[in-house]
């Protein structure tokens, strides 16, 4: 690895050109990149499906309500819960993907192995940090309650998931968005040994790299949500194009939502990662002057080889 020799030219760029930028990554290493997010997505995704299935039966739990008597509602409900459960699952399952791409900026070549192997001996702190804290894992508390009981339920969907989890996971992925890269690639440990010159803890790099730029964080999450939703609206109307063209059915089936809504929500999230990824890259640049701390370290590469 020749960290002075990236696939990505290491400078601070605005946030429009990182939102193409991640555009032509995703162009460029397309094939792994899916393949790891769907390695990472698919047990999230089947587990939703099992957990969302009861709730995709929109007619028999209108006709069974006393409050809520329309389908249609219903079927809005389910997309609200689909769209928080991705959500908060998303850094979790897609770590394969950062740690990808992490290292091919520097053409460093993984194979499956080594990726999965790479993100497994981080799984403690990652589980711990993305799983708990940050509610990836305890997402499935709230879905496992409407799978028992289906019906609504605002006391639990209102103040618990959305209000408790999503809006929480939202404010803080705002001012705080970069724990899955100094989880995974910066491989920062929960606590920090007392040891002189010992890696930074967590906290204290998490504290280090979000303290200065809270409002550059909080304008690339708000655009990247708003990327996110466009994306998703145009894809599932792309979908129904499709389906109209190939099939000649117009409407918004059954199999929307039991299959290419949740595809859809998981192929945008993979894209979030990849352009999370760049603006992560770009906030070291700015904070810590990376481009530089790279060139050194190369040179100190080389200088080792030589007297070696």
């Amino acid at each position: 690895m020749q960290l002075d020799k990236t696939s990505i030219i290491i400078s601070e760029r605005t946030i429009t050109d990182l939102s193409d930028l991640s555009l032509i990554v995703m162009r460029h290493y397309a094939g792994p990149v899916f393949r790891f997010g769907l390695l990472g997505a698919i047990p999230f995704a089947l587990l939703n499906l099992i957990l969302t299935w009861p709730l995709m039966q929109y007619d028999q739990l209108a006709m069974s309500a006393t409050t809520i008597t329309s389908s249609e509602v219903y079927r809005i409900r389910y997309y609200c819960i689909m769209i928080g459960a991705v959500f908060l699952q998303a850094p979790l399952a897609m770590c394969f993907v950062t740690y990808f791409i992490g290292q091919a900026v520097f053409f460093e070549r993984q194979s499956w192995r080594q990726v999965v192997n790479a993100v497994l001996a981080r799984a403690v702190p990652v589980v711990t940090i993305l799983g708990v804290l940050r509610l990836g894992l305890l997402s499935y508390i709230p879905l496992a309650i409407m799978f028992v009981d289906p019906q609504f339920r605002p006391e639990i969907e209102l103040t618990i998931y959305l209000f408790g989890m999503f809006l929480v996971s939202y404010c803080v992925r705002a001012f705080r968005p970069f724990a899955p890269e100094i989880l995974v690639l910066e491989k920062s440990p929960l606590r920090r040994k007392k040891v002189p010159f010992e890696q930074q803890s967590f906290r204290q790099r998490s504290n280090w790299l979000h303290a200065t730029q809270y409002n550059d964080t909080f304008g690339s999450h708000v655009l990247c949500t708003i990327i996110a939703v466009a994306t998703v609206l145009s894809l599932c109307f792309g979908c129904i194009f499709l389906s109209g063209v190939l099939f000649g059915a117009w409407d918004w089936a059954f199999w929307m939502d039991l299959i290419a809504f949740p595809l859809v929500l998981w192929c945008v999230a993979t894209w979030m990662t990849v352009m999370r990824f760049l603006f992560y890259m770009n906030s070291r640049i700015r904070t810590e002057g990376w481009e530089i701390e790279l060139r050194l370290k190369a040179e100190s590469e080389r200088l080792k080889e030589v007297l070696a």
